[in-house]
């Protein structure tokens, strides 16, 4: 403990054989108590990574959401060192990048990600080419639409406009933009922030005035007439 070491008690090929999620679950303690992986800890898990895809999906969804919510997400990139990745989402590559420049970005990414559920597993999906992870992944039916939601408009234009943008609102949900959209738009666009900080004064504004964004935000209806 005093050395801030993961190892295993014992053979640690044995006690990864016994239950493959241990591999995952020490990448998670990684995380959340600031250890580094033992030599020969993070050798098995390389060595059998590949049994990782027999365990249950909700097993690892509940290993996977510790992880990622933990004080550092960041350390999510050796899922891609120790081959975990790859075995759990069936992919054998990520991106066009090196392996070590997809780890680099994905864990830049959560650095700056503030911690909430739907924002952190939305950035960490943008860095995953796997095909409906949170379905495979077993997530309730919230996690699934706004985490896509959150994706499908990543790279949606926001222009300084009301109008444009009362447009843009409406079509992600006015809720989702302010809470969700756009912190997880200044995470991607880090370079980008002066313009997404104008968006969000923006937005403020509109929701200060209380603006009617649709029709069905009318007070009135046909029979009021």
């Amino acid at each position: 403990l005093k050395l801030k070491v993961i190892r295993c008690v014992g053979n640690p090929l044995e006690r990864f054989s016994e239950d493959a999620l241990r591999m995952l679950r020490a990448v998670r303690f990684s995380a959340s108590l600031d250890f580094s992986l033992e030599t020969s800890t993070m050798e098995a898990i390389i060595s059998l990574a590949p049994s990782i895809s027999k365990v249950s999906r909700e097993r690892i969804q509940a290993e996977l959401e510790k992880l990622l919510m933990s004080h550092l997400p960041q350390r999510a990139a050796l899922l891609y060192d120790t081959g975990l990745m790859q075995m759990i989402f069936n992919e054998n590559s990520f991106f066009s990048h090196t392996l070590s420049s997809e780890a680099s970005l994905l864990s830049a990414a959560l650095m700056r990600s503030p911690r909430e559920h739907y924002i952190r597993w939305a950035v960490f999906a943008s860095y995953v080419s796997a095909n409906n992870i949170f379905k495979s992944l077993k997530f309730d039916n919230a996690t699934v639409k706004i985490c896509g939601n959150l994706i499908k408009h990543k790279s949606l234009p926001l222009p300084l406009k009301e109008p444009e943008l009362k447009r843009c609102i409406v079509r992600i949900g006015r809720d989702i933009f302010g809470k969700y959209y756009l912190p997880y738009r200044k995470v991607l666009e880090y370079e980008n922030l002066k313009h997404l900080e104008a968006i969000s004064s923006m937005y403020n504004d509109i929701v200060q005035r209380g603006d009617c964004l649709s029709i069905k935000e009318l007070k009135i209806n046909g029979s009021d007439l």
